[in-house]
């Protein structure tokens, strides 16, 4: 199995294993998306938030709950520039992706050799 074992996130056990890994990779599809892949898996984790106790599945969830809205944040802040000049916005927006699917793939490489995300 990729990703940590089952007892490494025990009791909450395989299936959110499986979601984590469905969480990441949600949250990188939703670059192509314009966030709204990201937003439902973030919506998701929310829900299921209360009935996961492993501290590895809390961390990576918070994590890219975390990278969401910093994402959300710079595409709000920077969307007068795309909208009023277009390609420095644009570019911007661009740099934003960029750092997102970084995120993403640090965050899952850490959760398949099941460390922390930090």
């Amino acid at each position: 199995m990729i990703g940590p074992a089952a007892q490494d996130v025990q009791p909450d056990g395989d299936d959110r294993l499986v979601l984590t890994h469905v969480f990441y990779g949600m949250h990188a599809l939703s670059v192509g998306s314009a966030g709204t892949l990201g937003l439902v898996a973030a919506g998701m984790a929310l829900l299921l938030w209360h009935d996961t106790q492993s501290p590895l599945v809390r961390a990576h969830w918070a994590y890219l709950w975390r990278s969401a809205a910093l994402s959300w944040l710079a595409m709000v802040v920077t969307s007068p520039l795309y909208l009023l000049f277009g390609l420095p916005g644009g570019l911007a927006w661009l740099l934003i992706a960029a750092w997102m699917l970084w995120r993403c793939a640090h965050g899952w490489r850490r959760w398949t050799q099941a460390l922390p995300p930090a």
